[in-house]
């Protein structure tokens, strides 16, 4: 066993989660806001190192000009004190700080030889002598003033110190003046700054904009639209892009177009093919069944009428044929039922809706079954007409066989207004057990739905008002079946590469 077997595994630290979460949250972010954020942080980084570098260069030039005032104000006094010799004395000296010595960022003050302060000279704020500078805050005098220096020089008389002229250093008008100007390129700064970031924003917005006409159409096309176009853009790159969209658009209205005409002709053979088996049990079956009934019946009769010993057993024997045959004969008529309506395309729609309806009230007479036929055609072509009776047939039997209702209530009618055009409605509504959605379809609501879709129409079911389920379905009466319904075989209106994905 190697000795890094015992070395127990880190987890990742709180730095590298901190990382990851904050990534994931960027990423997360729309490409607009990121690039504007990205924008905003280097122009906030220029600015900090703009205002690093003005305050550094602010507080260089204070010290500068400090010292130079504090040494001319010191050559200043040395010569007064020079010139004054025998008249020196400390009220002459204090006169001469009240009217004569007062400096830019100097304050002059006199102490007598006990230390005392016997005059001081008020700094004065502007060389040119105009308006003084507004007072910078004191955060910002706190960045640009360094400790204030001082000067002082001494007065010997009889080589006794009788005063020292004390300089210090005031350095709160050059910061004024400095916040003044910093104040002044901080609000041109902010100004463009904005201005750089408004155009940015409506450029980038311009730039991302056919993807979100992109991602538009993509959610046109999982719909099932498939005549969303992209209006080519001028940019080229996604100029090809758009074309390329169109192109699968026009793709896949094509292949589901061709998916269509195939499952109709499926449907269609699947429809022949039990018109025949219905016609050979109706015209092969029904009379072969209709005469083994007749003949069990005649023998019946017959050993009824003998002496023979076993009559009443060859009696009993052609009953039971009978019977059996009798229950085979009910059994034909409802599996005729199932593989084709006798009446299909003979009656009414609405009326072949009804003797369904009827039917199953004899099967199930505990359950109320109300039928609402609203206005119809007498037919809409035996391929929608069919699919209306296999839909009404699928779903009745659901409810009965499943949900356990007391009520099934069925709408039929044709439906013109509407943006999709005259549609032919049904739905069927139970209050019964409800049904779960996340259980995969059946055969019998895969089939239903395969005829739906085939005939480019829809068909959907969830929880009716009821409680228990409702199923709708909607079939176009337009065209060929509904093809026009998802596009096939028309030009929509493009959609253009401006619109917003909302």
């Amino acid at each position: 066993m190697n000795d890094s077997d015992d070395i127990p595994e880190r987890s990742p630290g709180a730095v590298a989660r901190l990382l990851a979460v904050a990534g994931a949250y960027w990423h997360a972010q729309p490409i607009r806001w990121r690039i504007l954020i990205a924008a905003a942080a280097l122009n906030l980084a220029a600015i900090t190192a703009a205002g690093i570098v003005v305050v550094v260069n602010a507080r260089f030039a204070t010290s500068v000009e400090i010292a130079a005032s504090l040494d001319a104000s010191a050559r200043f006094v040395r010569t007064t004190v020079a010139e004054m010799r025998a008249d020196i004395a400390l009220p002459a000296l204090a006169t001469a700080v009240d009217t004569g010595m007062a400096a830019r960022h100097v304050r002059i003050t006199v102490l007598d030889g006990a230390g005392r302060t016997v005059a001081a000279s008020t700094p004065v704020d502007r060389a040119d002598g105009g308006e003084a500078h507004e007072r910078a805050p004191d955060w910002f005098a706190r960045l640009i003033a360094t400790p204030p220096p001082a000067v002082q020089v001494p007065v010997i008389v009889g080589g006794e110190r009788m005063a020292t002229v004390v300089l210090t250093g005031e350095p709160a008008d050059e910061i004024a003046e400095v916040w003044e100007d910093v104040r002044a390129l901080a609000i041109i700064a902010l100004i463009v700054n904005a201005a750089v970031l408004f155009v940015l924003a409506v450029a980038v917005g311009r730039a991302l904009a056919p993807l979100s006409a992109l991602a538009r159409g993509l959610s046109r096309l999982e719909g099932g639209d498939y005549r969303a176009r992209l209006e080519p853009p001028r940019d080229a790159e996604f100029a090809l892009i758009a074309s390329r969209f169109n192109a699968l658009a026009g793709q896949l209205a094509a292949t589901r177009a061709e998916n269509r005409r195939l499952s109709l002709r499926l449907l269609s053979a699947q429809d022949d093919e039990r018109r025949v088996v219905a016609g050979e049990l109706h015209d092969e079956a029904g009379p072969c069944l209709f005469g083994i009934v007749a003949n069990a019946r005649s023998i019946e009769t017959i050993a009824r009428g003998s002496r023979a010993a076993r009559a009443p057993e060859i009696a009993e024997r052609a009953r039971e044929v009978a019977d059996i045959a009798d229950r085979l004969k009910t059994m034909n008529r409802r599996l005729l039922q199932r593989l084709r309506p006798m009446s299909l395309g003979h009656v009414p729609l609405a009326d072949l809706a009804g003797g369904l309806v009827d039917e199953f009230r004899r099967l199930a007479p505990s359950v109320l079954f109300d039928l609402a036929v609203g206005e119809l055609a007498d037919g809409y072509g035996e391929a929608r007409d069919l699919t209306v009776y296999r839909c009404l047939q699928e779903c009745l039997t659901n409810a009965v066989k499943h949900a356990e209702p007391r009520i099934v209530m069925v709408e039929l009618a044709e439906r013109r207004a509407g943006p999709r055009g005259p549609r032919l409605h049904l739905s069927v509504e139970d209050d019964g057990i409800g049904m779960d959605r996340d259980v995969p379809a059946g055969y019998g609501l895969a089939g239903i739905a395969e005829r739906v879709s085939a005939l480019g129409g829809a068909l959907a079911w969830g929880p009716g008002a009821a409680g228990g389920t409702r199923f709708e379905i909607e079939l176009p009466l337009a065209g060929d079946g509904g093809a026009a319904e998802n596009g096939e075989g028309e030009t929509g209106v493009p959609m253009g590469f401006g619109e917003r994905v909302r």
